[in-house]
């Protein structure tokens, strides 16, 4: 199991669920639509720890340097456990 921490809150995240489902389950209040990456609504940023290139596929390079992605498409499964 892999932790998030948002906000100083931590939260599990389940080695076969994304972070957006995740934090979804925690009831944490977090824009979302697609569920499949196109929408882009669920993007965030991970400010210590380089997410996967799978979680941020279709963002614009300046995004993707910047660590941002996107939860529907982050997993453990993707490498990204913070």
């Amino acid at each position: 199991m892999h932790k998030l921490t948002i906000e100083n809150n931590t939260y599990p995240c389940q080695p076969d669920e994304t972070v957006l489902d995740a934090l979804l389950r925690e009831n944490v209040n977090i824009s979302y639509a697609c569920k499949k990456g196109t929408c882009h609504s669920c993007m965030v940023r991970s400010p210590n720890t380089t997410p996967p290139e799978a979680a941020q596929a279709g963002l614009k390079n300046t995004l993707k340097i910047n660590n941002y992605f996107l939860a529907c498409l982050c997993s453990s499964r993707t490498g990204h456990g913070h």
